[in-house]
């Protein structure tokens, strides 16, 4: 519950008063491989370890909006990120989770067309273990 109430402070912080010309929303798609060494140890029927596989995918979707600001961009964005499931012989991990990310892009005005950013996250996960049968 403290949780929820941080992030919805946060966000209620964040938002500012927006007039049309302002609003500047997008939608972002985004797949990601992880390469992890995780081992779990479970008990119940199955009493032991197990390493999980190494290769993990996934995805996440978000949707922010972008305000003007003196010399850059604020980005304030919320994000679904789902991840293919952990698993080996005896045991499959799931996990889930939603952010909240806040960036800033910097305004370079160069020629070259690079747009350097700072971002910074909070995220709410869930990982559920069980035993394969």
């Amino acid at each position: 519950m403290k949780k929820i109430l941080l992030l919805a402070s946060a966000v209620c912080l964040a938002a500012t008063s927006v007039s049309a010309y302002e609003f500047n929303p997008y939608v972002s798609a985004k797949a990601k491989y992880a390469f992890a060494r995780n081992k779990v140890k479970v008990t119940g029927t199955y009493e032991g370890k197990d390493k999980l596989n190494d290769e993990i995918f996934g995805g996440s979707i978000a949707v922010g909006n972008t305000y003007n600001v003196m010399n850059g961009d604020f980005r304030l964005e919320l994000e679904y990120t789902k991840n293919a499931d952990a698993k080996e012989k005896n045991v499959k991990v799931k996990t889930q989770g939603v952010l909240l990310n806040v960036y800033y892009d910097f305004n370079l005005r160069t020629v070259v067309p690079l747009k350097p950013y700072v971002g910074v996250g909070m995220e709410i996960g869930r990982a559920s273990c069980r035993e394969r049968v």
